[in-house]
C-alpha cells in the first residue's frame, strides 16, 4: 500500500522528527536556511525539502529580505494542532463521567461503602511544543461501587453504551481478553478499529493501545486502573 504524502496536511507533517525541530527553532525567531543548516547539521538540499513540506501546509511562513529567505512558523496554522488534542480531554471526560454513573446506579451501595478509585480517561497536553504534543490519562475519579461492578460498567461504556462527548450513541465491540479488539462495527464487514487490548487484569486494569479514532500516524495507550479506597465517613 502507498504511504501518504507527507505534504497532505499538518498532522502527517510533522510526524517527521527533523520538522519538528524547525518548527520549534522558527518559533523564537525567523531564520535563514544557513541558520537552520548549521543547528541541525543537515545537508542545504535536506532542510531545504523539510522547510518545503512545512510551507505546503501552511505551518510556516516565508519572506525574502534581499537575497536571504526568513522563514518563521505560523502560529496560527499550528494552533488546531493543539486545539485537536482538547478532543481528546472532552471524550475521555465525557467516558469517565458515564462509566461512574453507571457503576453506581448498577450497585447503589448504602452507606458509602465499597468506594473504588479509578484513574483513567482524561487526555491533555502535557507540553506546548510541537514535539511534546502527547496525551496522558491524568484523571482519578471516586465510585461509589465495587470494584467488580466498576470495571463491569467500564466494558459496558467502552462497548454496547459508548457515546460521544455529545451524548450521541456510538456502539462500539471491545473483546476483553488480551489481544481483543476494540472496534466499530457497521455491518457488512465494515467499521472502524479503535485499539486492542494490551493488557487487563479484572477488575483492576484495563489498557488499550491503538489508533483509537484518529487517522493520522500516532499510537495512543490508555490506561484504566482500579483500586479499592475506604469509604468516607
Amino acid at each position: 500500500m502507498a504511504r501518504a504524502a507527507t505534504t497532505s496536511d499538518a498532522f502527517n507533517a510533522v510526524a517527521e522528527p527533523r520538522r519538528r525541530e524547525i518548527l520549534n527553532y522558527l518559533a523564537l525567531q525567523e531564520r535563514p536556511v544557513g541558520e537552520i543548516v548549521d543547528l541541525l547539521g543537515l545537508e542545504q538540499p535536506s532542510v531545504s525539502k523539510h522547510l518545503r513540506v512545512l510551507l505546503e501546509v501552511g505551518l510556516v511562513n516565508v519572506r525574502r529580505d534581499g537575497r536571504r529567505m526568513l522563514y518563521r512558523t505560523n502560529a496560527e496554522a499550528i494552533r488546531p494542532l493543539h486545539e485537536w488534542t482538547e478532543t481528546f480531554a472532552r471524550f475521555w471526560r465525557h467516558q469517565l463521567s458515564r462509566i461512574k454513573e453507571r457503576a453506581e446506579r448498577k450497585s447503589n451501595p448504602s452507606n458509602g461503602e465499597d468506594r473504588s478509585s479509578f484513574q483513567g480517561g482524561k487526555m491533555i497536553s502535557t507540553g506546548i511544543r510541537i514535539e511534546d504534543m502527547t496525551l496522558s490519562v491524568t484523571e482519578e475519579i471516586h465510585v461509589r461501587a465495587p470494584l467488580e461492578t466498576t470495571f463491569a460498567a467500564l466494558l459496558e461504556q467502552l462497548g454496547p453504551f459508548n457515546a460521544a462527548a455529545d451524548d450521541k450513541p456510538m456502539p462500539m465491540k471491545i473483546e476483553p481478553w488480551p489481544g481483543g479488539r476494540w472496534y466499530r462495527d457497521l455491518g457488512d464487514n465494515n467499521g472502524h478499529f479503535w485499539g486492542v487490548v494490551q493488557a487487563i487484569k479484572r477488575p483492576t486494569l484495563l489498557e488499550i493501545s491503538g489508533p483509537l479514532f484518529m487517522s493520522y500516524p500516532a499510537v495512543s495507550n490508555v490506561q484504566y486502573r482500579l483500586s479499592q479506597v475506604e469509604a468516607e465517613r
